[in-house]
């Protein structure tokens, strides 16, 4: 039933928790999207409610079966809607913040509530505030697996209150094996999973939604403000929608980062599409990078992404 990629150490120690005398009850996944979060809970919750105490989870039992196929009443897992968010909702909408903490004030039928929350993120302040309650007391036979890319967006409280798993970026040769792709060395798939941070989900944006190649015209713009101090004009409102978890600024970043590390290991056999932003001086990279992280802070404030890049890179041209 085990089938993860990746995050051993996590998952042994979720295996010792789950036969512990003394469970806690409210945990929180930590680590970037599309990491395999998800199926750890997923794993989590069949370890706890196996019947095979021998080497579970089986996956065969009538428990690992109700988990798997969504028939078990006192398996609850929120995820955020269309809209991306968890609303707070009302006792009897369903999927809602409000509908959880009520529904776990009602009997389960096995004596047990196992709860996955995939985008404790996804909650607003309000909605978080009403949930720690629950979270503080989840009352007798409940289990709260929280998931979440940003510590950032818990509430200090919360946070405080779980038993936090913190669940790192996969390697390249992970997510080959998770994708069943054998990329050829400097190829575009090859990038792709360099530039990704170690995320099986925005390796397959790049690679089958063809983003990556707006980007390195990105890159390779920035380069040439940077560099030559042409005039910046890409059009970055096409990237607004990906700048969630992972989002533009972060593949750039990424990008530059891998251009530091050829740029160190004196590597000059580089592929045609590194060729198109390879900047081969360490100091202005590391420049750069800071500019980007920066910039890539103030996205929380709303402010315009291209006005604000094209004037960082401007000052940058002139202070070469």
């Amino acid at each position: 039933m085990n089938d993860i990629v990746g995050h051993f150490n996590q998952l042994q120690h979720l295996r010792s928790l789950a036969f512990s005398q003394r469970l806690p009850q409210t945990f929180l996944f930590c680590g970037p999207a599309g990491i395999g979060k998800r199926k750890a809970a997923d794993f989590f919750a069949a370890l706890l409610v196996c019947q095979r105490k021998d080497e579970p989870p089986c996956g065969i039992c009538s428990s690992c079966k109700s988990l798997q196929n969504g028939s078990s009443q006192d398996y609850i897992v929120l995820e955020p809607d269309e809209k991306g968010r968890i609303a707070v909702g009302s006792d009897n909408e369903n999927g809602t913040v409000r509908w959880l903490t009520h529904r776990l004030t009602e009997k389960s039928s096995s004596g047990r509530y196992i709860v996955i929350i995939d985008g404790l993120d996804r909650i607003s302040e309000a909605g978080q505030n009403i949930l720690l309650k629950t979270v503080e007391e989840p009352g007798k036979g409940v289990v709260i697996i929280q998931i979440s890319s940003s510590k950032s967006r818990v509430l200090p409280t919360i946070l405080s209150r779980s038993m936090v798993i913190n669940f790192h970026s996969l390697t390249a040769e992970q997510i080959s094996k998770i994708l069943k792709t054998d990329p050829e060395p400097h190829s575009y798939e090859d990038l792709a999973l360099i530039v990704s941070g170690g995320s099986v989900s925005v390796t397959k944006d790049l690679i089958e939604k063809q983003i990556l190649p707006p980007i390195l015209d990105i890159a390779s713009a920035i380069r040439e403000t940077v560099i030559n101090k042409a005039v910046f004009n890409e059009n970055l409102s096409e990237f607004d929608a990906y700048n969630g978890d992972f989002g533009l600024y972060d593949i750039l970043i990424n990008m530059f980062h891998y251009n530091i590390k050829l740029v160190i290991e004196k590597k000059l056999q580089y592929n045609r599409y590194v060729e198109k932003f390879y900047i081969d001086d360490y100091v202005l990279l590391q420049r750069l990078i800071k500019r980007l992280l920066q910039l890539k802070n103030d996205l929380k404030f709303n402010v315009n992404s291209k006005y604000a890049l094209k004037a960082a890179l401007y000052e940058m041209s002139e202070n070469i």
